[in-house]
């Protein structure tokens, strides 16, 4: 597909990369380099643990094992929701494995 195509716009980049979104102030005041828990951060975008658990095993979210806890650097953090988490709609079924 070419990019003057009339499905494309100048912000899909001929359809092959999605844009990113602003990010929430709360959000991007958070330091590059801060480690969040998986708590912290279901408490900052109110979503359920499994959202953000979901994401780490998918490879979505970066994170890293501290002293056994899962935990999420600012940046990735950051750059997760600036690209559109991938959450459930109101309503959908969520799969449990």
């Amino acid at each position: 597909m070419s990019a003057d195509a009339p499905e494309c716009s100048r912000s899909t980049d001929a359809g092959l990369t999605r844009s990113e979104r602003p990010l929430p102030p709360t959000i991007d005041a958070i330091a590059d380099d801060r480690l969040l828990t998986v708590g912290e951060i279901c408490a900052l975008l109110q979503v359920r643990t499994s959202i953000v658990y979901g994401a780490c095993d998918r490879g979505e979210l970066e994170y890293v094992k501290f002293e056994g806890a899962v935990q999420i650097e600012g940046r990735d953090l950051k750059h997760w929701v600036a690209s559109g988490p991938a959450k459930p709609r109101s309503g959908a079924t969520e799969v449990v494995r």
